[in-house]
């Protein structure tokens, strides 16, 4: 099982400013509850902004979530 871990390989995250200082982290992290009682966490970059931030849109401008005329 670790073998297949290793073989999953590393996420870069993206070379832009701070960013040049994480390095390399594994994609498939295999933990132990002993492990985790004992406090070892999973390697990632902590606010390395891998998810992009939605555009802020007035109520005007959001898509209605539910049809009106279905109800």
């Amino acid at each position: 099982m670790l073998r297949e871990a290793a073989a999953a390989g590393f996420y870069e995250p993206p070379r832009s400013g701070p960013a040049e200082r994480w390095g390399r982290f594994p994609k498939l992290q295999i933990r132990t509850i002993a492990e985790l009682l004992q406090g070892k966490k999973l390697e990632y970059p902590h606010g390395a902004g891998t998810f992009r931030k939605a555009e802020r849109q007035t109520k005007d401008q959001q898509v209605p979530l539910l049809d009106n005329e279905l109800f």
